[in-house]
């Protein structure tokens, strides 16, 4: 298998591992500090967590795609960028103590010393995190990206060690939030170290900072849009039924967003080399072609499969409680089957045409705001998956014309692929209406698809080589 492919399959894992590990230091935390101090806590969290993105103005997706472009851009833009990022948390922590002692004030039962110190805590260290999102683009150009995996995963598991043994020696919540925000700290030291061996030697000056800041912003727009994707739904469900239909509806999502890996997964590896091709459509259109036979195939077969098992889902997710929403959760998996969508959009990153990504994702929110606002009053929750749907699959449609009409991207191929997928899907399907347990069906569909795909030439011996090597069949030859 290809470096990029061990990658790959190195990040998903890691992915994997450091949410378990997470949920671990998370369950520490509540033993700590009990449901009150945790709440307060993971507030606080949450506003660092959202202030977070907006400390680098899109610095972090600038670097990569200039420095992929030419590598002697990576280190001044580095240290430039580095600067304003450090800088802005520092003047966001400030912001965030003020806005989460404005707010818990009135709540807390806690003094005016101890609320300032406890939010500090709670609002820097998601900050501080942050600061490795600028680092990560250097080894993305270096195609080192295993080392984040692997830093990743050692930050997690001594997080839990060192939150456990704090909690066993007594430790109150704010000691535990000091060796928190000690120990990020600490780990952000190390992995800069990491990083700076893979930061090219040599120089040429970039644009002024205005001009950094300014092409950083349309970055900088569409990671803030794609935070609100899931939260504004959530908002308006929490705000128009109540909070036990925002549980249900964001538990459901939660299991989406888990799937959503799979794109994010293999852009993330592989965006300095689309970026290096230089937004041509000839060199980058037989990775536009890979990605989306690979991504429909995972996505119709991962389509069916959750709507199939939507109800065992439920069941293990939350009981009765979800086992009545099945539809919902049912609509809401349309997401997945709409992977070309989410190809389509980081595409639009590719052939430089960020401003219009940012224009077509911020026309899905205003949909999803005004949409969910209308139908889910009417329709429940299962208005607001709809809607939802329908935002997204507009911002991809929009994506899909630019590169189809505006680009020259060639369409015939991809769509003629997409339909034998799902016409195989749909064979394979009756393997679905044996009666045996959901887990026999579920492997026999898997094994009808796949073998239907075979069958029907959108796999071979040679492709599936390819798939391993995570290259494009017209780049195999």
């Amino acid at each position: 298998m290809s470096a990029a492919g061990r990658t790959m399959i190195l990040l998903g894992t890691s992915n994997v591992l450091n949410k378990m590990l997470w949920a671990g230091v998370v369950f520490l935390f509540i033993r700590s500090a009990g449901p009150e101090g945790y709440g307060l806590l993971s507030a606080f969290w949450a506003i660092g967590a959202l202030l977070a993105p907006l400390s680098d103005f899109g610095g972090s997706q600038l670097l990569l795609r200039e420095g992929a472009r030419n590598r002697a851009l990576v280190q001044p833009m580095f240290l430039r960028f580095l600067k304003i990022k450090i800088v802005a948390s520092a003047v966001f922590v400030v912001l965030g103590i003020l806005a989460a002692v404005t707010i818990f004030r009135a709540e807390s039962d806690l003094g005016s010393g101890s609320l300032v110190i406890l939010s500090a805590l709670g609002v820097g260290t998601p900050l501080l995190d942050h600061l490795h999102t600028m680092a990560t683009p250097v080894l993305q150009i270096a195609n080192r990206l295993q080392i984040f995996a692997i830093y990743r995963v050692a930050y997690f598991s001594g997080l839990l060690l060192a939150v456990g043994g704090a909690l066993l020696a007594g430790m109150d919540i704010f000691a535990v939030s000091m060796i928190y925000l000690a120990f990020t700290m600490l780990w952000v030291i190390a992995f800069f170290r990491a990083v700076w061996g893979y930061i090219p030697g040599e120089v040429q000056e970039p644009p002024g900072i205005v001009q950094m800041i300014r092409d950083g912003s349309h970055f900088l727009g569409v990671s803030l849009l794609n935070l609100a994707y899931y939260r504004v739904d959530l908002l308006l469900v929490s705000a128009l039924l109540g909070a036990t239909y925002a549980g249900i509806y964001g538990g459901q999502y939660q299991v989406i967003l888990v799937f959503f890996m799979f794109p994010s997964v293999c852009f993330n590896v592989l965006f300095s080399d689309l970026y290096r091709k230089g937004g041509r459509q000839r060199a980058l259109q037989p990775y536009f072609d890979a990605f989306m036979k690979y991504m429909n195939i995972i996505a119709v077969g991962l389509f069916t499969g959750l709507v199939f098992s939507a109800r065992e889902i439920m069941s293990f997710l939350g009981g009765s409680a979800y086992m009545d929403e099945v539809l919902s959760f049912r609509i809401l998996s349309v997401l997945v089957l709409l992977f070309f969508c989410s190809v389509a959009l980081n595409f639009m990153n590719a052939v430089d045409r960020v401003g219009r990504r940012l224009r077509y994702e911020t026309y899905a929110i205003m949909l999803t705001l005004v949409g969910g606002s209308l139908i889910v009053p009417l329709a429940g929750i299962e208005g607001m998956a709809m809607t939802s749907v329908l935002a997204y699959f507009g911002a991809g449609v929009f994506a899909l014309r630019e590169l189809f009409v505006e680009q020259g991207f060639e369409w015939h191929t991809c769509a003629s692929q997409a339909l034998l997928v799902v016409i195989s899907s749909l064979a394979a399907s009756t393997a679905l209406l044996v009666p045996a347990p959901l887990g026999m069906n579920l492997v026999l569909y898997g094994a009808a698809y796949l073998a239907l795909l075979f069958l029907v030439g959108v796999l071979s011996r040679k492709e599936v080589a390819a798939i391993l090597q995570l290259r494009s069949p017209l780049l195999a030859e």
